[in-house]
């Protein structure tokens, strides 16, 4: 694998002189590796050759968050492919928990993110959420959004006789955006806690996106699905952009998408939390 990876790198136009390859752990998705080298350290994401589009989506995500958005984000070098295998290429970043203040600062980061508005929901392209592929048609209907191109495509793939759009449960939290018409703001898309580190100098650093324009709801609600985020975030967020109250009647819908997304790439427990979602 070291040869792939060097390969990689060579493909990239980056320097591999006095190459060190580590493996780094966390991720179900991707291979993962620190590679130093004498002139740079790179972060590199591995799979298969035909998940080249997965890394240009997460390419152009990480750059929107920054540009658009403000976010702090590791810097995308490069997509290469080599024989059977693609990578994302990003600068090094060397990853600590987040402190108190960062915390309160990445919330505020986040809300200022979600400031920065479009007038449409939606990408201009499709692209993934884990390895799920996530559909990004522009409309200017967030009920029909968001139930026609996450909820819908997710319970297509789940093929679960219990979990269909015909669940009462699920057409009374689907009820709940009746006339709900948020801004379209900037989306992380896919933020749990393991997205969101400090980097060397503490400050606040996002990661391994999912965007799209929509409800900065669905960020915070995704924020609680997992936990892992303290009140000092959700503090910094309410200081720059206090929630609806409405929220809290959406959360679950909007936590829903994630569970069954999970329940598509990692199986049957989250079916049961779907299920109890729905029911519930």
């Amino acid at each position: 694998m070291n040869n792939v990876i060097q390969s990689l790198l060579a493909a990239a136009g980056l320097e591999t002189e006095g190459l060190a390859i580590r493996p780094v752990a966390g991720g179900d998705i991707n291979h993962t590796y620190h590679c130093e080298t004498d002139y740079d350290h790179y972060f590199l994401k591995l799979n298969d050759a035909d998940l080249l589009p997965m890394f240009v989506a997460e390419r152009h995500a990480l750059t929107e968050l920054q540009r658009k958005g403000g976010l702090r984000t590791p810097e995308p070098l490069a997509v290469p492919v080599v024989a059977d295998y693609s990578a994302l290429i990003l600068r090094y970043e060397a990853l600590n928990r987040l402190s108190p203040e960062m915390a309160f600062a990445a919330g505020k980061a986040l809300a200022r993110c979600h400031q920065a508005l479009n007038r449409h929901y939606g990408w201009p392209h499709d692209n993934f959420i884990g390895t799920t592929s996530q559909v990004n048609t522009e409309t200017t209907d967030w009920q029909s959004f968001f139930t026609e191109q996450r909820i819908r495509p997710q319970l297509g793939l789940l093929q679960h006789p219990h979990l269909t759009m015909d669940h009462p449960g699920l057409r009374r939290l689907l009820h709940c955006l009746d006339g709900h018409q948020p801004p379209a703001s900037l989306l992380h898309g896919d933020l749990w806690s393991g997205n969101l580190a400090a980097a060397s100098d503490g400050s606040p650093i996002f990661f391994d996106p999912a965007s799209y324009f929509g409800d900065r709801e669905t960020d915070i609600a995704m924020t609680e699905l997992f936990g892992g985020f303290s009140t000092s975030f959700y503090r910094g967020y309410e200081s720059v952009w206090p929630l609806d109250p409405g929220y809290v009647q959406r959360k679950d819908l909007y936590q829903l998408y994630h569970v069954l997304n999970h329940a598509n790439l990692f199986g049957s427990t989250y079916v049961q939390q779907a299920l109890r979602i729905c029911r519930d």
